[in-house]
């Protein structure tokens, strides 16, 4: 997949670029003529379904290519180590999971064994304007209320929600 220039149709073939998504890539935002946030690698490829590092920053790509924000739950192919997404379960976009502590603890609950072993996680990638991954304790707005939430900072799973006693 791969996205041209609307003013001369020239292929994007390295970095960021936003434009609105096709019309089968994400037909609401189509429609409401949403940009989302693309990044090229120097072929000319769309980077997906993975956390890639940018000039020393960490961002998140779904499926189609768009940059992932706010607060979400991705599910990681190989669990502890991956940087490969198998799917994002949910983020602000959403109808969230986690919009009430009730659909929180059911949402915990269904995916528990999964979280645990670190297959499912949660990431805090900022605003549409910026998506880096936040580390550290983070203030997210979620329906008018804001939580403050830990990230870890460490090497090791950086930037994944802090699971247990901090």
């Amino acid at each position: 997949m791969y996205f041209s220039s609307p003013e001369d149709g020239a292929r994007y073939t390295k970095g960021w670029f936003k434009v609105v998504p096709g019309y089968y890539l994400h037909q609401a935002k189509y429609n409401d003529g949403d940009e989302c946030w693309y990044y090229a690698d120097g072929d000319g490829n769309i980077v997906a379904n993975e956390i890639k590092t940018i000039k020393g920053k960490k961002y998140a790509f779904d499926e189609y290519g768009r940059m992932i924000n706010g607060l979400v739950f991705l599910e990681m192919v190989n669990g502890d180590t991956a940087t490969d997404i198998a799917q994002k379960l949910a983020n602000d976009d959403d109808d969230r999971p986690y919009d009430t502590e009730d659909n929180f603890d059911n949402f915990v609950n269904h995916y528990h064994d999964q979280i645990n072993k670190h297959q499912i996680r949660s990431y805090y990638f900022g605003s549409s304007d910026d998506g880096a991954m936040k580390t550290g304790k983070q203030t997210v707005d979620i329906d008018g209320d804001s939580f403050t939430l830990p990230f870890k900072k460490g090497r090791n799973l950086k930037g994944s929600g802090l699971i247990g006693v901090d």
